[in-house]
């Protein structure tokens, strides 16, 4: 009976840190409870009527942080982060069409 769960625990510490479709990478690296995206920081500028300032771009679509922390404001910095979406979309003048989704940052760390 012993060895049965010596043996079961180590198949689950094998499936450990896998995505949904087994595929290694979508979680934090020592957590496997977090998942994350990657993003990069970009600065679209403090000028004109409604300037848009920073934002995260993830898989092409443009996100505009309510929390993020200055040391993560450089311009095409990479990250990894975990976000929600907040019930608002940012509108400034380089997103007049379709405004930025506005997130709420729970972790991010810079990407290597």
């Amino acid at each position: 009976m012993k060895a049965l769960v010596i043996i079961c625990m180590y198949t689950l510490g094998l499936m450990g840190g896998t995505g949904e479709d087994g595929k290694k990478g979508d979680k934090e690296p020592g957590n496997d409870s977090r998942s994350y995206k990657k993003g990069m920081i970009v600065n679209l500028g403090n000028g004109g009527d409604m300037p848009c300032g920073w934002v995260i771009e993830i898989e092409g679509k443009k996100y505009k942080p309510k929390n993020m922390s200055k040391a993560f404001q450089k311009d095409s910095l990479v990250v990894k982060l975990d976000f929600e979406n907040s019930l608002s979309v940012f509108k400034c003048d380089q997103l007049r069409e379709d405004g930025a989704q506005e997130i709420y940052i729970n972790w991010m760390e810079k990407s290597k």
